[in-house]
């Protein structure tokens, strides 16, 4: 299960298929992928990342919402998708704030994937509760 930033509509992620890269992920309309998952609420790392909103601060409440939605979800990995003139809505500067959330809420920096628009990949997450605790490095309790 992959955390797809900024969660998207799954019909725009053609490029699973075409890359032979797929994996089940939660999106911004439902499930993709074979997960027997049902999503009913959307919460903070679904709405995360929209156009012209800015960021939540990484108070403890948002580091517990966010550790209670990748342990409800099963996520696995998260990627932070990449900024391309295909995307009007999704500028590099979106993306940058993005990966710099995401690499404080984890506390470890992303893999960086290739090309001129690349993607970035958190592939092994602490676990939730020490998430939630903020006792990942760099974390305020750290």
């Amino acid at each position: 299960m992959a955390l797809v930033i900024p969660a998207v509509d799954e019909l725009d992620l053609r490029w699973q298929a075409e890359s032979q890269y797929c994996f089940v992920m939660p999106a911004a309309t439902g499930m993709t992928g074979t997960s027997g998952g049902v999503l009913r609420r959307k919460g903070i790392l679904l709405t995360l990342a929209r156009p012209k909103r800015p960021l939540p601060t990484l108070t403890p409440a948002v580091r517990e919402e966010s550790a209670q939605e990748i342990r409800a979800l099963d996520i696995k990995e998260i990627i932070v998708a990449p900024q391309s003139p295909a995307v009007p809505n999704w500028s590099w500067h979106q993306q940058a704030e993005a990966v710099a959330w995401v690499d404080r809420l984890v506390g470890e920096a992303p893999e960086q994937g290739p090309g001129v628009y690349p993607a970035y990949f958190w592939k092994a997450l602490p676990s939730a509760g020490d998430i939630a605790a903020g006792t990942v490095p760099g974390g305020p309790a750290a």
